[in-house]
C-alpha cells in the first residue's frame, strides 16, 4: 500500500478554506472563503508535516460542508456539526486497498480563526494525529 499517498491525501483533504462572512454568533463558522492549515504529527512522512489548502465553506444553520482537495487535485468534501462554540467536522476516502478518515474537533472561530485537533484513521486504526486551523481570507494579516 502507498501510504505516504494516502497521508497526503488526507492532509490535503483538510486544508483550505477562506471565509469572507461573519456569523451571527461570533464565535460560529461563517460561509466563505479560509485557509485551512494541517500540521501532522507522528507519521512517517515528514516532508508533508504542514499543509495549506483552498477551501470553500458553506453553512447552514448546525451544519457546515467544507469543498477543497487532495494533494493529488482530486475533489475533497469535509462536512459536519458547529453549536455551542466548537466544530466537528470530517471525511471519509478509499484510497488503495484502505479506507481512510480525517476526524476535526475544535473550538469555533476567536478572531477570524477556528482550530483543533484532528486524527487520521486507516481501516479504523490511528495512524496520526495533529492539529487543524481554520483562518478567515479576510482576517488581517
Amino acid at each position: 500500500m502507498r501510504r505516504p499517498h494516502l497521508l497526503l491525501l488526507i492532509a490535503a483533504t483538510l486544508l483550505g478554506t477562506n471565509s469572507s462572512s461573519q456569523a451571527a454568533d461570533g464565535n460560529q463558522i461563517a460561509t466563505g472563503r479560509y485557509e485551512l492549515r494541517l500540521i501532522i504529527e507522528d507519521q512517517a512522512n515528514p516532508e508533508n508535516k504542514d499543509i495549506r489548502l483552498p477551501a470553500k465553506v458553506v453553512v447552514d444553520d448546525a451544519q457546515v460542508t467544507i469543498d477543497t482537495h487532495g494533494l493529488a487535485g482530486n475533489p475533497v468534501k469535509l462536512r459536519g456539526l458547529q453549536q455551542s462554540g466548537t466544530i466537528k467536522f470530517g471525511v471519509t476516502e478509499p484510497e488503495d486497498e484502505s479506507l481512510v478518515t480525517i476526524i476535526f474537533t475544535g473550538a469555533g472561530m476567536q478572531d477570524a480563526t477556528a482550530q483543533g485537533k484532528l486524527t487520521i484513521l486507516i481501516d479504523g486504526d490511528k495512524k496520526a494525529s495533529g492539529t487543524w486551523t481554520l483562518t478567515s481570507a479576510d482576517k488581517p494579516r
